[in-house]
């Protein structure tokens, strides 16, 4: 498992004074031409429609020119020229570009492999939230990359960052659930369950066996667990729900 290195979609913050809420609307009406034209592929149009954006400061822009620095997106692949953007988007604390260069330094992408950069960067985006930063902390503890492996603190980061909802931290956590000593079936068939929801299609292995060593009136209850935490109207933290359903 990874991190996945994502185009934020956000569109542009519009003030209201004056002329600067005409030359925001009109900043965020370029911003988003791009993502339209990266949407349909004309990467080299995107790049044309955020450059002078990203060189006049625009943290956003920086970052989603790294990422086409990074993948050749209508510009010769080039992991320099995509640290250099991402950096200057980190520097001025944009979380996505932050976890976009600690996977640039955790996969040694225009340089060499350094996990003790990659968490730095990684905690500075888990610090404003970033579910998939969080994820890579976990990661870290749980192979031992950068620091010394501890599994108990690696289910702790994985468990923040599944219940934000990120896939690959919800699988990671039925998997070291159901590695306990003292396995935790229940809970691992619900996060399985959560993750496959999520897009993580490797989860079914998980559910399928966490579901054998569950009771027929537990899966009833998992079940509604998971759908309590999938209902977007109930505003009560998944994990208080899940802990409380499988309580005797």
């Amino acid at each position: 498992m990874r991190g996945i290195k994502r185009l934020t979609i956000a569109c542009l913050l519009i003030v209201t004074l004056g002329s600067q809420t005409i030359r925001a609307e009109d900043a965020s009406s370029t911003f988003n031409a791009g993502l339209a034209a990266m949407q349909r592929g004309h990467y080299a149009t995107a790049y044309r429609a955020w450059i002078d954006m990203a060189q006049d400061g625009n943290l956003q822009a920086k970052s989603n020119i790294g990422y086409l620095y990074e993948n050749g997106l209508g510009l010769g692949q080039s992991y320099t020229r995509a640290m250099e953007w991402y950096a200057e988007a980190a520097e001025g604390g944009l979380a996505e570009a932050q976890h976009n260069l600690g996977i640039m330094y955790a996969e040694g992408r225009g340089t060499e492999v350094s996990w003790a950069r990659a968490l730095m960067w990684f905690k500075r985006a888990a610090e404003q939230d970033f579910a998939a930063s969080i994820y890579m902390i976990g990661l870290s503890y749980y192979r031992g990359l950068g620091q010394l492996p501890d599994e108990e603190t690696a289910r702790h980061y994985f468990e923040l960052s599944a219940q934000r909802g990120y896939a690959d931290a919800q699988y990671m956590l039925s998997y070291s659930l159901l590695a306990l000593d003292d396995e935790d079936a229940f809970n691992a068939y619900v996060w399985a369950v959560l993750a496959l929801d999520s897009g993580q299609v490797q989860a079914e292995e998980l559910r399928d066996l966490a579901r054998m060593l569950l009771e027929p009136a537990e899966i009833v209850i998992a079940e509604a667990a998971v759908d309590r935490c999938l209902n977007p109207k109930f505003e009560t933290d998944c994990a208080f729900l899940i802990a409380t359903a499988a309580a005797p």
